[in-house]
């Protein structure tokens, strides 16, 4: 079992969320992900950093642990500006870097309020969000490409595995259509064994967010036992909270 970790980047000092990092580093954990939000209302934090610059501030800060977005949102930016972004993190990076995108909210969502803040109109259907992602994620494999019209466009090395945040069996078909390498979903999803048991069925890494506790990070634990049964290989632990360099330590200690 590949364990990660999810970093709230806004709920701490900067000076903390970087000592937080280099613990986990230290800790073997696998990858830091970093969420992409525009307002602390939605991350429960302080503020809410941008996420690739963060990731790249990470890069600078780190040497080898994995960086990733869980999730970097479809509608924040077009497709050739959140190429060119990943494209950056995999290059500052030295290549540790993995893009988890997700379809973005529903207009009826809490997220979406951020969105309208922005400008920016949520799609209303599940239909047309998922359509909408897989433009998006055509758009940033040409762009990352540097052919056509993508032209002089930053070109990664190598490209970054792509993950796709999932709410439902539609949408890991749909990651699948896409040739991701793998998708995610909340431990606690009511649907979450037969969208992991379909990602497994498809071939694709199936990945959880879950928040953090001792049962989590135990092999031995019933909690543990249950989210290997569906074929789970990586768990992204949530912190609750400010990122405690410590707590970190601590905790992964036992894994």
């Amino acid at each position: 079992m590949i364990l990660d970790l999810h970093l709230n980047v806004g709920a701490a000092p900067w000076s903390q969320v970087v000592e937080a990092a280099l613990a986990a580093e230290s800790s073997g954990v696998s990858t830091v992900w970093v969420a992409d939000h525009l307002a602390s209302y939605s991350v429960g934090g302080h503020v809410a950093p941008e996420c690739f610059s963060a990731l790249g501030a990470l890069a600078q800060a780190t040497s080898t642990i994995g960086l990733g977005s869980l999730v970097a949102n479809a509608v924040l930016r077009p497709a050739a500006v959140l190429a060119n972004a990943a494209a950056t993190v995999q290059r500052v990076s030295g290549g540790r870097f993995t893009l988890g995108i997700g379809a973005g909210a529903s207009p009826t969502s809490p997220w979406a309020r951020e969105l309208i803040a922005a400008g920016i109109a949520p799609h209303p259907t599940l239909a047309e969000r998922h359509e909408h992602l897989a433009t998006v994620v055509d758009d940033v494999r040409q762009a990352w490409c540097g052919v056509g019209r993508f032209d002089g466009f930053a070109v990664p090395e190598p490209h970054p595995p792509i993950v796709v945040g999932v709410n439902s069996v539609e949408l890991v078909r749909v990651a699948s259509r896409l040739g991701a390498a793998g998708i995610n979903v909340r431990e606690d999803h009511p649907r979450a064994d037969n969208i992991l048991g379909e990602a497994v069925r498809l071939g694709m890494e199936a990945s959880v967010w879950a928040f953090e506790g001792d049962d989590l990070l135990d092999p031995g634990s019933a909690r543990r036992t249950r989210l290997a049964a569906p074929g789970v290989g990586r768990i992204v632990v949530m912190l609750r909270g400010a990122p405690d360099p410590e707590r970190i330590a601590a905790l992964f200690a036992r894994a």
